[in-house]
C-alpha cells in the first residue's frame, strides 16, 4: 500500500467515523427528548402500580424511547472508535482503555433497553391482568433491569469523557469549546453515583436532562463534524 492509498484509507475512515458521531448525536437527541415527554408516571421508571398502568395503557413512547437508546447506543459503539482513532497519538494507552470502557457501557446500555423493549410492556400487560397478590409480588420483585440505573454506564461514560476531553483540551484535537462541553459531562455522569446514593432526586434530574438532551448529542455532532472535516 502506498502513502497516498494510506491517507486516502484514513480520511474514508475519518468520514465514516464522523458520520458514526453525527447520527449518534442526532438519535441520543430525538431519544433523550422522547423519553422527557412521557407521562409523568413512565418517568421515575419505578416499579409500581401507576408505573405498570401507565404503560399497559400507553406504551408506544415508552417502547420507542427504548429502541431509540439501543440504536443510539449501537452507533455509539462506532462513533467510540472513532474518536479513539482520532485521539491515539495524543496517549494511545490512555484512550484505548477508556475506550474500551466505554464500548462496554454503550454494549450494556443496548442490551439493557434491547432487553426492556421487549419485557416491560409484558409485564405491564400482565400486571393490569393479575390479581392483588400477584401485583404485590410484581412490585416486590421490580423490573429485572441490566443496570437500572445506568450507574455503570454512566461511570465508564464518565471515564471516557474526562479522558478524551482533557486529552483534548491539552493537545488541540477538538476545539477548545468542545473539549470543555466534554468535559462538562464527563464530570456529570460521575456525580450520577453520589446523587443517587444521596437521594438527590431533583438533582439528578437536571443534571441528566441537561446532560442527554443537550450536552451528549453536541459534543457527538460538533465532534463529528471535526472528524469530517478533517477527511477533506
Amino acid at each position: 500500500m502506498t502513502a497516498g492509498d494510506f491517507c486516502a484509507e484514513e480520511k474514508s475512515t475519518r468520514r465514516l467515523g464522523g458520520t458514526f458521531c453525527v447520527l449518534t448525536g442526532i438519535v441520543f437527541f430525538a431519544t433523550a427528548l422522547a423519553f422527557f415527554l412521557l407521562p409523568p408516571e413512565q418517568l421515575d421508571f419505578t416499579p409500581r402500580s401507576g408505573f405498570f398502568m401507565s404503560v399497559a395503557a400507553n406504551p408506544t413512547g415508552l417502547e420507542l424511547t427504548f429502541l431509540g437508546s439501543m440504536i443510539g447506543a449501537l452507533l455509539a459503539v462506532g462513533a467510540v472508535m472513532a474518536v479513539s482513532g482520532h485521539m491515539r497519538r495524543t496517549n494511545e494507552v490512555l484512550i484505548r482503555w477508556s475506550s474500551t470502557l466505554a464500548i462496554i457501557a454503550y454494549a450494556v446500555s443496548a442490551l439493557r433497553n434491547a432487553t426492556d423493549l421487549i419485557q416491560i410492556p409484558d409485564l405491564a400487560a400482565r400486571y393490569v391482568q393479575a390479581d392483588s397478590s400477584t401485583r404485590t409480588a410484581i412490585d416486590a420483585i421490580g423490573l429485572a433491569s441490566i443496570d437500572p440505573s445506568m450507574v455503570l454506564q454512566s461511570l465508564l461514560l464518565g471515564v471516557w469523557f474526562l479522558a478524551v476531553n482533557f486529552l483534548a483540551l491539552r493537545t488541540g484535537a477538538l476545539p477548545r469549546s468542545l473539549a470543555c462541553l466534554g468535559l462538562i459531562f464527563g464530570i456529570g455522569s460521575l456525580l450520577t453515583l453520589p446523587f443517587l446514593l444521596f437521594n438527590l432526586q431533583f438533582l439528578t434530574l437536571v443534571v441528566t436532562a441537561l446532560g442527554l438532551i443537550v450536552i451528549n448529542p453536541v459534543w457527538f455532532i460538533g465532534t463529528g463534524i471535526v472528524l469530517r472535516r478533517a477527511s477533506r
